[in-house]
């Protein structure tokens, strides 16, 4: 029998028996790793690409009314005309119900503007 304790009956191994070998990581397994994650990363771009198509492909309700009179629904209740702003600088700003992250940020820039161009012009601009 051997005079040196094993793993088994020490309870642990010595640290001068335990070596990781010079070529734990092979240049094999790392053309495999590199191979494995080109793989996922071009599946991926596949998946996105699809989802994209799936997107673009959704119905739409047609094009936008962009420009020209509007109306809309004040506060009190009261219809508010784009005639009503005819010769003057207006701000419409279409925000959130509730945004306490953003808005106040938001406000903050638009009350700057709003300084700005009053300062410039030398006119009462309405936000």
């Amino acid at each position: 029998l051997s005079s040196k304790p094993s793993s088994d009956e020490s309870g642990a191994a010595s640290s001068s028996s335990f070596r990781i070998p010079p070529q734990a990581v092979s240049y094999g397994s790392l053309a495999v790793l590199v191979a494995t994650a080109g793989g996922i990363v071009t599946y991926y771009k596949y998946l996105r690409e699809e989802q994209v198509k799936g997107v673009k492909n959704l119905p739409s309700s047609g094009k936008a009314a962009v420009g020209g009179p509007w109306t809309l629904m004040g506060p009190d209740g009261k219809a508010f005309e784009s005639r009503s702003l005819e010769g003057e600088f207006s701000l419409l700003y279409f925000g959130f119900t509730f945004c306490p992250d953003i808005c106040p940020d938001e406000l903050e820039k638009i009350a700057e503007s709003v300084d700005l161009l009053e300062k410039i012009t030398k006119r009462k601009i309405r936000p």
